[in-house]
């Protein structure tokens, strides 16, 4: 029994070795070493812990009086800065009201919170708003909204992006529907992160909280929840990744495949425990920050040397997106969202819209770079310098470039053009007979 530790405490790759006192500790200690010595395995010494106090597994801190949250799966609630908005109140407010069952007289203890949701009221945190945001965060991390780990319980993993950063929690569902959480996690999007996609920041919160929560996920299956409905089909489990999805997409699915889920939806106004993380993160995560970054860069790099092909450079492309008023629209939406209704002159980029991303300054669909209105008419004389023809036109834009009237321009270009129209392959006409 783990909760009736009275001595020291070992830690060997995974495995704790413990005893009523230190003598005990040690005869279980040496039955160890033979077990793993007898069995031919090896122990890594810089993994192993001996003759402790205490020690941290799987999340939860065991010492003699028993097993406890470990303060580094509360951090994320605990650091969680104070909203300075309405916006980031109501996203805390949602993520408080999830675990409204378990904090009591919960309506009179955010009474200082809905004067400041009210309209026109100017924003005022004072000392009484400040006092109750930090007695809410006590109530959350205590035993009253947290659980420990059982493997013999449903387990689900939530999270969710904004504009400033990504948070994840994994609780247990049980079976009268009500849930508790095991860990919290949030983080602050780097400079580069916050240039990705809208649909690419949701993915991102999957795979930080996915990393975070390996542990607890590997090898057992759990529910992911989402409330970014396109993800439901780029990582479910029932279709293959889209080959035009961008490419920080793929790669994280490939990634995804190493663990055993179904992929839920959830909607926005019932996912609030993972929404306030990300809209109130605790700050950088430099270990997840830092992980392989030549990864991203690889793809990066790819882009850019495609883009080197071109006629022209990223730089004049992105500098004439920004100019172009239909592409600057889609830029933006692919930053922070679409929205529900939009202009006629969006329609091919809103059908694409979840394989859209950026990159450079510049729009790009896969691996091929959207072209500006001003420089389109360049780039296809530049591709008929040679007349190669209608189809293989096509077949030479498409590998580096893309606008949605693309196909239509070529042909037009051809059929005017003397030289292709002159030595083009016409039909032989037969004689028509009864």
């Amino acid at each position: 029994m783990l909760s009736g530790l009275e001595g020291t405490v070992c830690y060997l790759d995974d495995i704790i070795v413990t005893g009523k006192n230190e003598i005990e500790h040690m005869k279980n200690l040496n039955k160890v070493f033979e077990r793993i010595r007898d069995y031919g395995f090896h122990v890594n010494k810089g993994k192993c812990i001996f003759l402790q106090n205490h020690v941290e597994y799987l999340g939860f801190i065991v010492d003699e009086n028993g097993v406890h949250t470990s303060p580094s799966k509360t951090k994320a609630i605990i650091n969680m800065p104070k909203p300075t908005n309405v916006s980031q109140l109501r996203s805390f407010l949602g993520m408080v009201n999830h675990y409204a069952k378990f904090i009591p007289q919960l309506s009179d203890r955010l009474l200082p919170f809905y004067s400041l949701l009210k309209n026109n009221i100017p924003w005022k945190w004072d000392s009484l708003c400040d006092k109750t945001f930090k007695n809410i965060k006590q109530f959350l991390i205590s035993p009253l909204a947290l659980t420990h780990y059982d493997p013999s319980l449903p387990l689900v993993l939530a999270a969710d992006a904004s504009n400033s950063g990504v948070g994840a929690v994994i609780y247990h569902r049980y079976s009268d529907g009500t849930e508790k959480a095991i860990a919290h996690a949030s983080k602050t999007l780097t400079p580069t992160e916050r240039n990705y996609a809208q649909i690419e920041k949701e993915a991102l919160a999957i795979i930080y909280g996915v990393q975070k929560f390996d542990q607890f996920l590997r090898g057992r299956r759990f529910t992911l929840l989402t409330d970014h409905k396109p993800l439901i089909t780029i990582f479910g489990p029932k279709k293959g990744v889209p080959t035009t999805s961008a490419n920080r997409l793929q790669r994280w699915a490939i990634r995804l495949m190493g663990y055993v889920y179904d992929i839920e939806y959830r909607s926005t106004l019932n996912f609030g425990h993972a929404d306030g993380l990300s809209r109130l993160p605790i700050g950088p995560d430099k270990d997840f920050d830092n992980r392989d970054p030549g990864e991203i860069s690889s793809i990066a790099s790819i882009q850019q040397e495609l883009q080197q092909d071109l006629p022209l450079r990223a730089v004049q492309i992105a500098k004439a997106t920004q100019n172009d008023p239909i592409l600057v629209q889609v830029y933006n939406y692919i930053l922070s969202g679409w929205p529900l209704s939009y202009t006629d002159k969006l329609q091919s980029y809103y059908r694409i819209r979840n394989e859209l991303s950026t990159s450079n300054g510049c729009i790009t669909w896969g691996l091929r770079t959207i072209i500006p209105s001003r420089f389109r008419n360049h780039l296809l004389n530049h591709l008929h310098l040679s007349h190669p023809g209608m189809t293989r036109m096509k077949v030479y834009a498409r590998r580096y470039f893309w606008w949605p009237s693309i196909d239509k321009d070529i042909e037009e270009l051809v059929r005017k053009c003397p030289n292709c129209t002159e030595n083009s392959k016409q039909p032989i006409k037969a004689p028509l007979s009864p």
